[in-house]
């Protein structure tokens, strides 16, 4: 099943040199609109192994008896115990108990839809249930195409049979023919399929709508933008409709392109850069420094970096212009809470570092070090002392640093200390003690938690 992807997500520091800086702690798959208690009801593991289901108020609803639990959705949830799997009410009773010797479950997360396929045996091919174990197919599918949940259509699964792609939608009616040697997920509505070794782009009834006339592609990012590349060394951007926005002229001649989903577009040519937002409205221009090597967009800033000691200049847009904030031997970017783009970085000048970005400006205390944040919430995860604890943008600790691990989920957190994990609200309060067991971040039901390096 190579198609089958487990996303894992790591919070690490990446330098604008590429290097990786390993971090004493990874910040888990989060984001801002995630619900850790679907249906009332969070799943933690005990300290013997067993999961089981609280309430918010951290009252025990459903006992710890499962080998293995997932989180509910519409009303119901799977479970193993034992070798039998069983989808569960709230309650904890038996909606039905089935036979399959495995059960893979996809597009999963506490609050996301998902799909639940099914295996007779462990060398047959997969069929689709619902959330209450009935077949939806026959096991006639050879792979299955998976996606961070957050990014493609709940209602759309790509998947193989005899040897060719197809999409599927998740009642298990087939969209497509199986006629791909190679397919992607749904991104703004479009899914990248190969024929005859070209790729183009069909919508989300199955239709052909950017025909397969590239040699490779990206896929469409949430302003509606993919780079493509024909015959291997022409490059273009285009639009969801395959309008051109950028073509082979810009990115040959030594030109430079440097893209941010979230923040826009950097063009290089000759000595000027020039600046796009995402939907492609040009922004500011600026002169290349000497010996310029690339530069990165962060929130309002875009930092340059140049010279074989790799100094960083930093510009930031106030008021409809450009203005030059500060040079730095240092700089790092980060991701947000929700891991979905990198609108934070930090910017060290001598002895002092710097949170930079939207909304942040901040000198970093004497002994603490951020090393995730998030713009909307105006906070940092910080380190003091080998220890983790949350800071605002105006620099106070609103949370001290006492937990080996802190995972920002929706509105809550995971607090992991003395290697047992409990929740707290966004009050800061701990709401489901610090009682069970760590493997609750790294268990197999949950293919993206990452407890440490």
């Amino acid at each position: 099943m190579k198609k089958l992807l487990v996303f894992i997500m790591l919070c690490v520091l990446v330098t604008l040199s590429g290097c990786v800086l390993k971090e004493p702690f990874a910040l888990h798959y989060t984001g801002h609109e995630y619900d850790p208690f679907p249906n009332g009801l969070i799943r933690m593991m005990d300290l013997n192994g067993k999961y089981g289901y609280l309430n918010a108020k951290g009252k025990v609803v459903i006992d710890f008896q499962y080998d293995k639990a997932y989180p509910f959705y519409l009303g119901t949830a799977l479970v193993k115990d034992g070798i039998k799997y069983k989808f569960i009410d709230t309650d904890g009773q038996v909606v039905k108990v089935m036979d399959y010797v495995n059960i893979v479950v996809l597009n999963y997360r506490y609050d996301s839809p998902r799909y639940y396929f099914y295996q007779r045996t462990l060398s047959s091919r997969y069929g689709l249930l619902n959330y209450r174990g009935e077949e939806l197919t026959d096991d006639i599918y050879e792979e299955i195409v998976d996606a961070l949940p957050h990014l493609a259509p709940a209602q759309i699964i790509a998947v193989k049979k005899d040897g060719k792609y197809g999409f599927i939608t998740s009642g298990g009616e087939e969209i497509t023919d199986f006629i791909y040697d190679d397919a992607s997920v749904f991104y703004q509505n479009r899914a990248a399929v190969q024929i005859d070794g070209k790729y183009g782009y069909i919508d989300i009834n199955g239709n052909m709508v950017i025909a397969p006339e590239y040699s490779d592609k990206s896929d469409f990012d949430p302003a509606g933008h993919a780079f493509v590349t024909k015959n291997f060394n022409e490059y273009a951007l285009i639009d969801i409709s395959g309008n051109v926005i950028m073509d082979n002229e810009v990115f040959a001649g030594g030109a430079y392109w440097k893209h941010d989903i979230y923040h826009g577009y950097a063009f290089k040519r000759g000595n000027k850069i020039t600046v796009y937002d995402r939907l492609m409205q040009e922004r500011f221009t600026i002169t290349a420094p000497k010996d310029f090597r690339f530069l990165h967009i962060v929130g309002d800033y875009i930092v340059t970096v140049s010279g074989e000691d790799f100094k960083h200049t930093y510009y930031q847009y106030r008021h409809g212009r450009l203005v030059k904030t500060g040079t730095f031997s240092e700089f790092y970017t980060f991701y947000d809470f929700s891991f979905s783009y990198q609108n934070l970085a930090l910017a060290k000048e001598g002895s002092k570092t710097k949170v930079i970005g939207e909304d942040f400006d901040l000198v970093i205390p004497e002994g603490y070090r951020p090393f995730a944040g998030s713009v909307e919430r105006g906070l940092l995860l910080v380190i003091k002392d080998g220890k983790v604890g949350i800071m605002n943008n105006k620099g106070k600790v609103v949370v001290t640093c006492k937990y080996d691990d802190i995972t920002p989920y929706g509105n809550y957190f995971f607090v992991l200390k003395d290697g047992k994990v409990g929740v707290m609200n966004s009050k800061y309060r701990i709401i489901i003690p610090i009682k069970y067991a760590s493997s609750n971040l790294t268990g197999d039901s949950d293919g993206f938690w990452i407890d440490g390096f």
